[in-house]
């Protein structure tokens, strides 16, 4: 993973979204607030891992201060869903990766 091609400092949080909703914008920045925490943890996902926005996400979750971040943002929207279908995010891959 090269974080220098769209980043500076080769620190994952100023690596920057080249596509989506977040374009242009660090992951410092996307983790600003809970929608952006969510956004993380969705990416963490389903981004390709093998990809620079993908090893990049996953390394920047991995962090325990946003890993708590998220998790935060995590509960707090569970508690806004009045409906009960809303699931948090299945962490399966990080737990493969570590194999």
């Amino acid at each position: 993973m090269k974080l220098g091609t769209q980043g500076s400092n080769d620190k994952p949080g100023n690596y920057r979204m080249p596509f989506g909703k977040f374009r242009g914008r660090t992951l410092d920045e996307i983790a600003s607030d809970n929608d952006g925490l969510l956004y993380l943890d969705w990416a963490a996902g389903e981004f390709d891992p093998t990809s620079n926005a993908g090893a990049a996400v996953r390394l920047y979750v991995e962090d325990p201060e946003i890993s708590s971040a998220i998790d935060e943002a995590l509960t707090e929207k569970e508690s806004e869903n009045k409906s009960g279908d809303w699931k948090p995010r299945d962490w399966s891959w990080l737990k493969r990766r570590d194999r």
